[in-house]
């Protein structure tokens, strides 16, 4: 038996991992990127539609084919017992969606602009001095 000097290649780089979840565990339905915010449940070979959930509805992980990105999970829907696959994108673990980082940044607004934009009587800008 011979054992390789290397560690065995990944197949995905840590920023492509989609997120894991067990069977038998709660997650929400991500429906952000949908124009309603809502997602279709679909049969075991997804070919037809089952039902619809909205964003942030409570399900339950029954089952789950392993795929990588493209894996999925057939889930219970807690309050319309609906029962059908949703993809992982289609998943997320806490109740209410995170704003991404791009959504959530602040504007840069530049010195210039603030000077600008300064109240013309003297009052705010020796409120200031004193503060400090």
């Amino acid at each position: 038996m011979t054992f390789r000097d290397r560690p065995l290649p990944r197949s995905q780089r840590a920023g492509d991992r989609a997120p894991v979840f067990a069977v038998g565990q709660r997650a929400y339905v991500s429906g952000a990127g949908s124009a309603d915010g809502s997602v279709v449940l679909t049969d075991g070979a997804s070919t037809m539609a089952v039902g619809r959930l909205n964003d942030g509805a409570e399900v339950e992980i029954t089952e789950w084919v392993p795929r990588g990105p493209a894996t999925r999970y057939r889930v219970r829907s807690k309050e319309r017992a609906l029962v059908g696959w949703l993809a992982v994108s289609s998943l997320r673990s806490t109740p209410a969606s995170v704003p991404t980082p791009s959504t959530a940044a602040p504007v840069y607004v530049p010195v210039e602009a603030r000077r600008s934009q300064a109240p013309s009587s003297g009052g705010g800008a020796s409120l200031a001095r004193r503060k400090r």
